[in-house]
């Protein structure tokens, strides 16, 4: 995921960029983590937020269980209350929704 690509946990496949990727990593990484802890805050659970959290850094239901020590069905029942109380219908939705509260917040 772009996540895991931008904490150089996976490679960057992407052409050369304009600027520096490192001039602005200790700023984006604070940011990234912040909008992480806030994000779903109005109308998720605690637990529902740690499980959208790690969603949006590209783990899946068998990472998310190991992670949270929860069997993969609980990790599939939040990911469905998830979906419900944030309106979108697919990890690609939760991933944009999330893109946009991290530039909203990140003002």
């Amino acid at each position: 995921s772009l996540c895991q690509q931008h904490w150089k946990q996976a490679e960057f496949n992407l052409s050369e960029p304009v600027v520096r990727p490192d001039a602005y990593t200790g700023n984006m990484k604070v940011a990234i983590e912040q909008a992480l802890s806030s994000f779903g805050i109005e109308s998720l659970t605690r637990r529902e937020q740690e499980v959208a959290s790690l969603l949006a850094q590209g783990f899946d239901t068998k990472e998310i269980s190991a992670h949270l020590h929860l069997v993969q069905g609980t990790v599939k029942n939040h990911r469905k209350r998830i979906y419900s109380q944030l309106n979108v219908s697919s990890l690609s939705e939760l991933f944009q929704l999330f893109l946009n509260h991290l530039i909203m917040h990140s003002k």
